[in-house]
């Protein structure tokens, strides 16, 4: 669970016997009855004000005088005095300012003094270091910035109780029975302001550590401050105690008691409900990624909101939201920087990512589900470094199926941010990625019969050494070339062995009979197997409509399969034909002829069981 389950550190003497804290019932007036004497609860000590602090050589501090009369009276008659006050008197008086602001818990005005003080004996230096302590303990601070007593301090009654107080987590702290024992005699030594904000973590330690007696009483002295009688914390513990004790109604009715509240220890609440719900099997995944969801608005920043994010991300793996899941963790590693759990919530969230994507592109995830994940997941991560890699698989994953526009949009998109991101850091250059987006953007283009668009990226790709991407640029240039009717700049570029092809149908489609049978021979030669039906189709008529019987012939030679062909006997109709006629040939609309070759062409091809096409 989020938040550490109180461990205590000290067995229970007596693990039989039963809870002497009631529950459901925030208030402790009512005890429950067991066999044998009732147990004797720790009465409070009220130590006489005037003799405070007199039994030790630390000097007294002056906190329990703030605690009695009128403040505002208190403050004035001290700042009438400092104001015609000069040395050691006045710094005395500067102390006695602090303590009494701190005495009503007014910490950070009681720093405020303290640090204009300026000690000139050792008796001040000890009392305002002493109360620098205090003020520091009743400051929040992070867990390794805990204030430390000075090392040479003499024996003062306090400092089991401040150490408690600044120690780590209660399921962390190793507090020893005779400490705490110590710390619970010190706690009538602060003001009452300041028992106040040290009940709560004694509270907890007495419960970790099943000192139950103590536990009761400082139940108890709940009661005297109106801000915690009926407070968050109280009820959380009591939760605390209920749970432990088997009894889940009775903790769950403390929680939601104590979840009403603003503070830490209501936010704690939250998370054990959750926590208690889904152990008893109450709270579906689904309904705790909901619940904590809400919980993770009302707290952020410390470890407790960290607690409370791991546990959200970890309900919404559970409940199957994976991309929720991701952008949890992505909250997680951006609001806690620099840390252990910031690490492991990347390397959490660069795995779920990795398999969102692995299932979409693998065809586990549909089409429209893997449009909308990739859409939310880029929203977020499009700048996160490796991030690329996931939208150009996706791209690919969009043009496999055909869907032409949106992957050239998804290269273009991705292709454009690597290149701001080159402009930024040029550290992340990467001329050769990019490069091979902007082809993939073009063939989509081209794919989709947007050649002019894909012709105006032609002038973005960058030479290749690499023999496939040329390659692949060489044919997307001859496609685009022959799709807009280039065909003389088609046939004049750069001689490919594939697409010599290419090249021959183009020439074959305008009409040039002669030249498109030389090209169909060259590309009979440069690949090692035979032309697929319908370009050894458009070979033969090649050759017959050019005049050159003696090339049919030598054409039908080497292609003993053609008349086997379900459009043999079209061909064999036209290649009888006599084309000493150039009167007839010259009588035809050109178009007619093209459409004729179009058509026994497309039949061939239609007939071809391999799908084999004139392009490669």
């Amino acid at each position: 669970m989020p938040y550490p389950e109180p461990a205590p550190r000290v067995a229970a003497t007596e693990p039989s016997k039963p809870h002497p804290l009631p529950f459901p019932e925030p208030r402790l007036a009512a005890t429950q009855k067991t066999e044998g004497p009732d147990p004797q609860p720790v009465k409070p000590r009220r130590p006489d004000p005037e003799s405070i602090e007199t039994d030790t050589t630390m000097p007294k501090l002056g906190l329990r005088a703030g605690d009695f009369g009128d403040f505002v009276e208190r403050r004035a008659a001290l700042a009438e005095a400092l104001a015609s006050s000069a040395g050691p008197a006045r710094t005395g008086l500067m102390l006695d300012i602090a303590a009494l602001h701190l005495a009503r818990g007014l910490v950070a005005e009681a720093r405020s003094f303290l640090s204009a003080a300026s000690p000139e004996t050792p008796a001040q230096d000890l009392r305002a270091a002493a109360l620098s302590y205090l003020a520091d303990t009743f400051t929040p601070h992070a867990a390794d910035e805990s204030p430390e007593p000075g090392a040479d301090w003499p024996d003062w009654p306090l400092l089991p109780l401040l150490e408690i107080l600044n120690g780590p987590p209660v399921a962390e702290a190793d507090v020893a029975p005779a400490t705490f024992a110590r710390a619970f005699e010190a706690l009538d030594l602060l003001p009452a302001a300041l028992q106040a904000e040290s009940l709560p973590r004694m509270l907890e330690i007495a419960i970790a550590l099943e000192a139950w007696p103590e536990a009761r009483a400082l139940a108890r002295r709940f009661e005297l401050h109106p801000g915690l009688a009926d407070g968050s914390a109280l009820h959380f513990l009591l939760g605390r105690v209920a749970e432990s004790g088997g009894e889940d109604v009775a903790a769950f009715d403390s929680y939601r008691r104590a979840s009403a509240g603003r503070d830490a220890f209501a936010q704690r609440a939250r998370l054990a409900m959750v926590d208690l719900g889904q152990r008893t099997g109450v709270l579906e995944p689904a309904d705790a990624a909901q619940v904590l969801a809400e919980a993770a608005t009302l707290w952020r920043g410390d470890e407790l909101g960290l607690a409370t994010r791991q546990a959200l991300a970890d309900a919404q793996v559970a409940a199957g939201d994976r991309i929720g899941a991701v952008g949890t963790l992505a909250d997680i590693f951006q609001h806690h920087r620099n840390s252990l759990p910031a690490q492991i919530a990347r390397q959490r969230a660069d795995a779920l990512v990795a398999a969102i994507y692995a299932d979409g592109t693998g065809g586990a995830l549909a089409l429209a589900d893997f449009m909308a994940a990739h859409e939310r997941l880029a929203r977020d991560l499009r700048f996160v470094p490796g991030f690329h890699r996931h939208a150009e698989a996706y791209a690919d994953r969009l043009m496999a199926l055909g869907a032409t526009a949106a992957a050239a949009r998804e290269y273009a998109t991705v292709a454009d941010l690597l290149e701001v991101v080159a402009e930024v850091d040029k550290a992340a250059e990467d001329p050769e990625l990019v490069g091979m987006l902007r082809l993939k953007q073009a063939e989509a283009l081209v794919a989709g019969g947007q050649h002019e668009a894909a012709a105006a990226i032609l002038p973005l790709l960058p030479p290749s050494r690499d023999t496939e991407i040329a390659r692949r640029q060489a044919t997307l240039r001859a496609g685009i070339l022959r799709a807009t009717g280039q065909t003389e700049a088609l046939v004049a570029a750069r001689d490919w062995p594939h697409l010599a092809l290419m090249k021959a149908d183009a020439l074959f489609e305008d009409g040039q009979w002669r030249r498109a049978f030389d090209h169909y021979q060259r590309a009979r030669t440069a690949q090692d197997t035979p032309l697929a039906p319908a370009a050894a189709a458009r070979m033969v008529l090649a050759a017959h409509r050019s005049g050159q019987p003696g090339r049919v012939e030598e054409a039908l030679a080497e292609l003993p399969d053609l008349p086997e062909t379900p459009a043999w006997a079209d061909i064999a109709r036209e290649i009888g034909t006599p084309q000493d006629q150039p009167a007839r040939l010259q009588s035809r609309n050109v178009r007619d002829q093209l459409l004729s070759a179009g058509r026994v062409a497309d039949r061939v091809a239609a007939a071809d069981p391999t799908g084999a096409e004139g392009d490669p």
